[in-house]
């Protein structure tokens, strides 16, 4: 045990030496005067112009609260005698990474945001993480299958109030605006499914739970599409193929859900013209010469493999009006260099690694640290592919670096679903009938 102890304190202390260390060269190197592009609005076209501010005060809050979430982490896993250092680092570093593209925008006011919605964030993914911890289980299936059905509900409003307002963002419905807030709720509905499978997991689905199981995940991504929210969509498909692995104990089954969901895709791409337009420009960013796709692509090439750094001619990168939700790893690339790249997917192969290595100790919640790993890792490979140009472009978020309240909160809780699956507090349960495997 204390050797245990030992390691988890190392790693911690290496993940906190790496973030105060490195913003510390950065806020040396330019001063905490950083560059970013200001957008003005004249007669309906967009300009944009190089501005500075000072930005060490809301990077310094950012560190703070990163710390201090890895800490709580930390110290919560050595009181329950639970590895979770090596989670605390991988959603830190995500996190910080995060504070550190957001101080390029805006002014500093989207850093701001971002540090407001990851303490949110924070405080959710801890009432999440007890709720499933010991309240939510199988039991409760009526009222996660009511949740679900109810945010395709409003999934489905945002559509039709969106076509018949002829409204929506940039072309797409996946957001609902009320007294001045925007949510998307897409956000919610992976959590969502993620709870409504490691429900089904724990009783071994029947034929009746098997129809309205997948109705449910269908209907969201069907919905999700809809919406043009197909960074969502896509992860939906990729959280029921996954899952049904699990819960059919029969591989005919999980192979006729993968066949419909290949034929669901071919089906779009060939149906509906803006999912054909994105497959087929898939390989293509660099052959216009500009537009938003080009921009960050080659941003990367222009920075090399060392970036172009904090101090550097940062505006190149950033000044795309999306490049703070649909190309965040691309510009955290373009500015800090392609070991910031390789660092981030390693952390989360490393993290799925884990998890699927965990022993079982209830159905339950092994599942829902499962598929929140697996939702999390299809994000960053979905945002990461896209972004670079390998892969259509969704315009997913990369959880816990791109801006957006509804994207902050439903990673925290994903991840609050990461943390629950290592608690040693199911030992107990593993015991009791109801949860003998």
């Amino acid at each position: 045990m204390k050797r245990m102890r030992r390691i988890e304190w190392a790693v911690y202390i290496l993940t906190a030496l790496y973030q105060v260390g490195s913003l510390a060269v950065i806020l040396v190197g330019t001063g905490g005067e950083l560059s970013y592009a200001k957008w003005t609005e004249v007669e309906g076209v967009l300009y944009y112009s190089p501005e500075k501010y000072q930005a060490a005060g809301p990077l310094l809050a950012g560190l703070a609260v990163t710390l201090l979430a890895e800490t709580a982490v930390v110290l919560w896993g050595i009181h329950m005698r639970s590895g979770l250092a090596g989670c605390a680092a991988v959603f830190g570093m995500l996190l910080y990474h995060g504070m550190l593209l957001q101080a390029f925008y805006n002014g500093g006011e989207n850093l701001k945001r971002h540090i407001f919605f990851a303490a949110a964030g924070f405080f959710c993914m801890i009432l999440y993480y007890f709720l499933c911890r010991v309240r939510l289980d199988d039991r409760k299936l009526r009222w996660v299958i009511g949740g679900t059905a109810a945010l395709i509900a409003v999934q489905l409003f945002c559509l039709l109030a969106g076509v018949v307002s002829g409204g929506g963002i940039n072309g797409s419905y996946a957001w609902l605006s009320f007294a001045g807030v925007t949510v998307q709720p897409g956000e919610s509905l992976k959590v969502a499914v993620i709870l409504l499978s490691a429900c089904c997991y724990k009783i071994r689905i029947n034929r009746r739970l098997s129809y309205i199981y997948m109705a449910l995940c269908g209907g969201s991504a069907v919905v999700l599409a809809a919406c043009r929210d197909l960074g969502n969509a896509a992860v939906l498909v990729i959280l029921l193929v996954v899952s049904s692995y699990f819960l059919f104990d029969d591989w005919m089954v999980s192979a006729e859900i993968f066949l419909a969901a290949a034929i669901g895709v071919v089906a779009s791409v060939i149906c509906v013209p803006y999912v054909r337009a994105r497959f087929f420009q898939c390989f293509h960013a660099l052959d216009s010469g500009t537009g938003q796709h080009y921009q960050p692509v080659m941003a990367i090439v222009r920075g090399g493999l060392k970036g172009m750094g904090a101090g550097g001619d940062t505006v190149s990168a950033t000044w795309v009006t999306s490049s703070s939700t649909d190309f965040g790893v691309n510009v955290l690339t373009a500015i800090f260099g392609v070991p910031v790249l390789i660092l981030l997917a390693g952390l989360l192969i490393l993290l799925l690694v884990q998890l699927l290595w965990t022993p079982v100790l209830s159905p339950f919640h092994y599942m829902m640290g499962l598929l929140s790993a697996v939702v999390l890792f299809a994000q960053y490979v979905l945002h990461m592919g896209g972004g670079l140009d390998i892969l259509p472009f969704t315009g997913i978020c990369a959880s816990f670096i791109s801006q957006g309240g509804s994207n902050m909160i439903s990673s925290f809780l994903l991840w609050g679903g990461v943390l629950v699956s290592f608690s040693p507090a199911f030992e107990k349960l593993r015991k009791e009938k109801e949860y003998d495997t």
